[in-house]
């Protein structure tokens, strides 16, 4: 497990006065690019929200890590999720887990 000293993007925007088109296309880069990996190894997080996503290093938004898998779910091609229950944090929820409809994995690689 990383050890993660730069604290969470939710601090980091509240803190931060003005945020540049640069830094956020920085942020913005990791954070798909780890989501992209997290969705071709067949997991969703389920809870994704600026309070889980962190920064390994103090004054360093290019070593981002994503926390708090334990809402994730592994999914395989053919699987639907249903969402009973609406699992994770309601304003990050995607519409279809606040609809309660089905989630499939859907593979723009192939």
């Amino acid at each position: 497990m990383d050890l993660l000293q730069g604290g969470s993007l939710k601090q980091f925007i509240d803190k931060k006065e003005n945020i540049s088109e640069d830094e956020v296309a920085l942020i913005m880069k990791q954070i798909l690019e780890a989501v992209h990996y997290m969705h071709t190894n067949n997991f969703m997080h389920q809870d994704l929200k600026p309070e889980n996503i962190m920064f390994k290093f103090k004054n360093n938004i290019s070593s981002i890590s994503i926390a708090d898998f334990g809402l994730a779910t592994k999914i395989n091609s053919f699987q639907e999720i249903n969402h009973g229950d609406q699992t994770g944090t309601y304003l990050y929820m995607a519409p279809e887990q606040i609809e309660f409809r089905p989630v499939t994995k859907v593979n723009l690689y192939s």
